[in-house]
């Protein structure tokens, strides 16, 4: 399940403020085809399902007092939380809104606080998710679409949310509410742009690809892929 969150949530877009529906990368790089018919609705469904099934699991072994305290698992909570909160905040992403979303945020939220005070490395995830509330809030009560953020204004706060390492994002304006953000220092390098130290984006796409060559999620995972 946190492959498939993993994989499907590299899609999504970091701040979906000019789709009405499940959707691509609304920031660069764009994919340079359309999707086939229902695609996205099957990707999204795919993410938010792995996403209640890992806070699920979690939560029930708290439940019965034999809590994962491990950080790949803090790791998988942390990432369940940080889409479990985008969910909540961006509901026209899901295409089957669960109505206990809300309860779901906090019991993530909730699980990752006993995580932290137990492992260090949850600190800098939880400071990650600190800063995603605050923005994901306050990009959902936007009025307007006209002059929103992209991915790359947040540059270290996207980094963060792929850190296995507990990194919390180096750029702290996101959870103080500063008014004027840094800019984003990219490394680039050709086609590619060098996003901190693990996210590596190529803008160089092929236009001649199919999407099997592009994204072949959409041929290679079926029912029987889904226990990793």
């Amino acid at each position: 399940m946190r492959s498939l969150l993993f994989l499907n949530r590299e899609y999504i877009p970091f701040l979906p403020l000019v789709c009405s529906s499940p959707y691509g990368p609304t920031d660069p790089p764009l994919l340079p085809a359309a999707a086939p018919s229902g695609w996205w609705d099957k990707r999204a469904s795919e993410l938010f399902q792995s996403v209640e099934t890992i806070s699920g699991s979690i939560d029930g072994l708290q439940n019965v007092r034999s809590p994962l305290r491990n950080p790949f698992s803090g790791f998988c909570l942390f990432s369940a939380a940080t889409t479990s909160l985008y969910a909540q905040s961006f509901p026209w992403t899901v295409p089957h809104p669960n109505p206990r979303v809300s309860r779901i945020v906090e019991r993530d939220f909730d699980a990752l606080v006993y995580f932290r005070n137990i492992c260090h490395i949850g600190e800098g995830w939880w400071a990650t998710l600190r800063d995603c509330r605050w923005l994901y809030n306050r990009a959902s009560q936007s009025s307007s679409a006209q002059g929103r953020n992209s991915r790359l204004d947040h540059v270290a706060l996207h980094s963060a949310i792929h850190d296995t390492r507990g990194h919390a994002p180096q750029d702290q304006s996101a959870h103080r509410g500063d008014e004027v953000a840094a800019s984003p220092s990219l490394d680039v390098h050709g086609s590619k742009t060098v996003v901190g130290d693990e996210v590596d984006f190529d803008w160089g796409l092929n236009l001649e690809l199919s999407w099997d060559q592009m994204w072949p999620i959409s041929a290679s995972h079926n029912a029987t892929d889904h226990g990793a």
